[in-house]
Parts: C-alpha cells; structure tokens; sequence
C-alpha cells in the first residue's frame, strides 16, 4: 500500500524500512508461536494433531483450532488488503499522470499485477479449501488438505514468471554462480533508472 500511494517516495526508503517490516511480520507469528510452545509443555498433549517441526509435543484441542482460524484470518485480510491497493493506485496515477511513462511506474504496475495473481491464487488454492476443511463441508477432505499445500508452490512460480530479477536469482542459485547473474541484474536497474515524471528517452 506504501508502494501506490507514495510512489515518488517509495523507491528512496532505505533498507530499514525492510527491516522494520520484516520485524513486525515476525513478531506476529512469534508471539501465538511461543504461547503455543508454553502451553504444549504445561498441558498433558491429547493427540488430535501429530507433532510436527520438531515440536515435543501435539496440539492440543483447544490450539489447533485457534491455529487453523488465525491462519485463515490472516490469508483472507491480505487478500482483501488488494483491493484498496488497487484503488489507492488509480487514484495516485489521476493525481500524477506525469508517472505513466515512467520505468518506475512500469516496474509498480507490473508488481501490483503480480499481486493481484498471487491474492487470486491464494483465495482459490487456500482460503477456498480452508474453510471447506473447517466446516467439514464433505466426508473426505484429503483433496481440500492437499490443495493447501498449493498455494505456497504457485506462488513461486508466479514471481519467477513476473520478475526478470527473480528469475536470475533462482538460476543463480541452482548453477551456483553468483557473481557475474547479479551483476547483471544490479546493471539492468541502474540503467533502467529515471526521474520522476521523464521518459526513458530523455534521461
């Protein structure tokens, strides 16, 4: 939302910024995460849900729905959060038409599109089956849990396809040859660079 409604500004924050939010993100799913850990060791554990990710100990009833319910909550908000996002975009490009030629605002339509696909993948590979799970709409829900798993693998794909820089990075990864892909990438942006309101052409 920072993006589209302070485009101009957007782009000078420094890497703080990423911190921070980085940071707050984190703090959100510390906090449930450590009174669940708590709560596991000073509960006697009833086995409704296995121990995963070298927990001691399961779920108990009361955790696991609370669990599934705050991850739901969650998805939902930042799918619903695309759609002021799209509208404080179009109302940010009708006060700064000048941007529309923009390599910057090029690059932040095409990451708002991007966002877009990743909230309509989310809504139809998770929120659809997670509440279909949780309402135990239907006997076997072994395709519903399956789907969920989805969602996280769709989404890689999709910013592989939409980002040049992405799709560096993976191939960096798996050929193990950092430098030179980087490079490459870091020189593509500065020679994309234009002020705000410019023209490629004339920069």
């Amino acid at each position: 939302m920072l993006a589209v409604s302070l485009p101009l500004r957007y782009y000078f924050f420094t890497a703080r910024y990423a911190y921070c939010l980085v940071a707050v993100a984190y703090s959100v799913v510390i906090i449930p995460i450590i009174w669940w850990l708590i709560d596991s060791y000073t509960t006697e554990p009833i086995a409704e849900v296995p121990s995963y990710c070298l927990v001691g100990h399961n779920f108990i009833p009361t955790d696991h729905p609370y669990f599934s319910k705050f991850l739901l909550i969650a998805t939902a908000a930042s799918v619903i959060m695309y759609i002021p996002v799209l509208l404080i975009l179009k109302i940010t490009l009708a006060k700064n038409r000048v941007m529309e030629n923009t390599v910057k605002y090029e690059k932040l339509k095409r990451a708002t599109v991007t966002l877009g696909i990743s909230s309509f993948c989310t809504f139809i590979f998770y929120i659809v089956p997670m509440i279909i799970v949780n309402l135990k709409l239907f006997d076997n829900l072994n395709i519903f849990f399956l789907m969920l798993n989805l969602n996280a693998m769709v989404n890689i794909f999709i910013y592989i396809a939409r980002f040049k820089e992405i799709r560096v990075g993976i191939k960096a990864l798996v050929t193990c040859k950092f430098k030179v892909p980087w490079e490459t990438v870091l020189y593509n942006i500065n020679t994309n660079r234009v002020h705000p309101g410019l023209s490629p052409n004339t920069w």
